[in-house]
């Protein structure tokens, strides 16, 4: 199930999940790390469509 967070895929683990791939800073005592994954950091800029076009209408 997508989650929005780290933090937010960490605590549906811990209520009802089999896995989740989160922060190992969320992982506690009695969870079982079993694979743990180095990867470059990945930055994106998304624009929300209409977003621009509704506050150059308005400013118009």
């Amino acid at each position: 199930m997508p989650c929005p967070s780290k933090w937010q895929a960490y605590r549906c683990y811990q209520t009802d999940g089999r896995y989740t791939l989160t922060s190992q800073a969320f992982a506690g005592p009695a969870d079982r790390v079993i694979k743990t994954i180095h990867l470059k950091m990945l930055w994106s800029v998304y624009q929300v469509k209409g977003e621009t076009d509704a506050k150059t209408s308005v400013n118009n």
